[in-house]
């Protein structure tokens, strides 16, 4: 919801009221669905044989969205790791660690949710 302020300086006459999403943007937001997921480290140098890393929430990460090669969107996660996301329907390539992982696919679809959660691998 946005607020809407509408001022006619010849008459001194400042018109504030609350409108909410409509035409394209209404349409737009009906047509998207939402991704949810958690981006994970995995891997790391060894300590006492045990992985540094063995699937700990990653927070700050930049989760990315790219369909058909082109940005299409992005989100940080919180401390927990967990990111949501509203994208319009389509295939994306996702990809939350840069060099460190392999892309995710993920298909998001009008009016649903869909999980997509991320593997990062440290070497």
């Amino acid at each position: 919801m946005s607020w809407l302020v509408v001022t006619a300086a010849a008459c001194g006459l400042t018109l504030v009221g609350c409108a909410g999403p409509s035409g394209p943007a209404k349409a737009a937001s009906a047509a998207s669905g939402i991704v949810s997921g958690t981006v994970r480290t995995y891997g790391g140098p060894e300590i006492g044989g045990t992985p540094a890393a063995n699937g700990i929430p990653r927070g700050g990460a930049v989760v990315r969205f790219e369909l058909d090669g082109h940005p299409a969107g992005s989100v940080i996660t919180g401390a927990t790791g967990r990111f949501t996301i509203r994208l319009p329907p389509g295939t994306y390539t996702v990809d939350a660690c840069g060099l460190d992982t392999t892309t995710t696919s993920v298909t998001v679809t009008a009016a649903a949710t869909t999980t997509a959660d991320v593997g990062c691998q440290v070497p």
